[in-house]
């Protein structure tokens, strides 16, 4: 084999590292749930700043709403200030908060009062965690 060369099927990222990602994501989820449930109480146009965090991750996500639609962008900063970047679409109805990113990861809650949501993450290969938001104080 050549110096540097990969064995077939082989990736750059190891196991831990695609671990420490899915873990990210699962943190901008949950700053999506956040941000989805306070929304239901404001006027259309509005946008807030949810937070969460998730083993040695912090999320924070800018959420806005266009009547009972949401969008924004999840930020999720890692341990060593690594930061992913994930923008999502959904609804919030009734108090029911659903959220989606374009690869496929999800995330599924309700609000608990006006400055807290509670849901359920997925990620498109199939890791559920649970997410707890709250809204970012003015």
């Amino acid at each position: 084999m050549l110096k540097g060369a990969r064995p077939p099927g082989s990736t750059t990222d190891g196991p831990i590292r695609g671990a420490v990602r899915r873990l990210l994501f699962i943190l901008a989820a949950l700053v999506l749930i956040h941000l989805f449930r306070p929304f239901a109480a404001l006027p259309a146009q509005a946008a807030e700043v949810w937070e969460s965090d998730y083993l040695w991750a912090d999320i924070i996500a800018h959420v806005e709403k266009d009547q009972d639609r949401i969008s924004g962008v999840v930020y999720v900063i890692g341990l060593f200030g690594k930061k992913d970047v994930y923008h999502f679409t959904g609804t919030i109805r009734q108090g029911l908060v659903t959220a989606a990113h374009y690869s496929g990861h999800r995330f599924q809650g309700a609000l608990k009062s006006e400055d807290e949501v509670e849901g359920v993450v997925t990620s498109r290969g199939g890791y559920v965690f649970k997410v707890n938001a709250r809204r970012r104080a003015d």
